[in-house]
């Protein structure tokens, strides 16, 4: 159940951001298991959950995969998401692939979620975060083509309800702008959005919710708040103290945290930087713009947290 762990891959290239399962219609069981790795775009695939695993001749062909998703209506398509913003979509199992959401100007874009709509199989949902911008976007073909759709600011995870996909939710990379609420609901398929609390919470990463109990997971920068949707509210606000600042950064940051190591990674995966224990202040300047992961090292324990450079 998590306490033990074995490596099961052995030459992966580059580190992973994505393992998803092939939906099963027999309803035996969910055996097959895909893994992205993140930099190279290589997909794997695991028939016994996990066990052991094939390396599948594929790869997405975009720089720093974000999430994969399988189409529930055909076995053989899957939607992948890439830095710059870039969707992609293949009908042969991953032999070949297509961009149907082209990267952003900027290049400074993440795709951190893609969802279908189990009531309406044509319908695909997805985020793409990307400083000073953002959007929802939904496509109504499968993911053939997309269009732009109502958003509040920032954000970065999303989920549905499966049995009212009317009823969305979006959780926001609260770092940009930590004064503004964080936690947004739909109940009119993304027309309008209200503020739904986690107002002081750092970095909304996976909203989760499961029809069967009508409880709703937010896993944040601050911990993991549980809700019970229509009956209580989200969370109380809790306080956090920020490692990074000024976020987002122009010229300088500094990192306050009592951690061993520090080390920051770009959005490809590359350790730029690394430092030991203690306060440390940084001269950025001459940094490209964009996302960045902070890991603060306490023994075994590591810590990830997300800051912007915007010259």
């Amino acid at each position: 159940g998590g306490y033990n762990w074995k490596r099961v891959i052995e030459d992966v290239a580059s580190e992973g951001q994505t393992i998803f399962e092939k939906p099963d219609r027999s309803n035996q069981g969910h055996d097959t298991i895909f893994f992205g790795e993140s930099v190279t775009g290589h997909l794997w695939r695991s028939t016994d959950k996990g066990v052991t695993w094939d390396s599948l001749k594929a790869t997405v062909g975009q720089p720093s995969l974000c999430t994969i998703v399988i189409d529930p209506s055909s076995s053989e398509t899957y939607l992948a998401g890439a830095a710059g913003g870039a969707i992609c979509r293949t009908t042969d199992g991953g032999k070949s692939w297509d961009t149907t959401h082209p990267s952003e100007p900027s290049g400074n874009a993440d795709v951190p979620r893609i969802q279908f709509d189990p009531k309406t199989p044509l319908r695909v949902w997805a985020t793409v975060f990307y400083y000073p911008n953002e959007s929802l976007l939904r496509s109504d073909d499968g993911g053939k083509t997309w269009q732009t759709r109502t958003s509040p600011p920032d954000e970065w995870a999303f989920d549905l309800d499966p049995s009212n996909p009317n009823r969305l939710w979006m959780g926001r990379f609260s770092g940009l702008h930590i004064a503004q609420q964080h936690f947004d609901q739909s109940t009119d398929g993304g027309a309008t959005w209200t503020d739904e609390g986690l107002d002081s919470v750092v970095d909304i990463w996976v909203i989760k919710y499961d029809s069967a109990s009508g409880r709703l997971a937010v896993a944040t920068s601050s911990g993991v708040y549980m809700a019970e949707v229509g009956k209580s509210s989200v969370a109380v606000p809790a306080t956090v103290i920020a490692g990074v600042y000024p976020n987002p950064a122009a010229h300088t940051i500094t990192i306050n945290s009592d951690a061993n190591k520090f080390q920051i990674i770009d959005l490809l995966g590359r350790t730029v930087w690394t430092h030991g224990m203690g306060r440390a202040s940084l001269n950025i300047a001459s940094w490209p713009n964009g996302v960045y992961s902070l890991l603060e090292q306490r023994g075994h324990e590591t810590k990830i947290s997300r800051f912007v450079i915007n010259h």
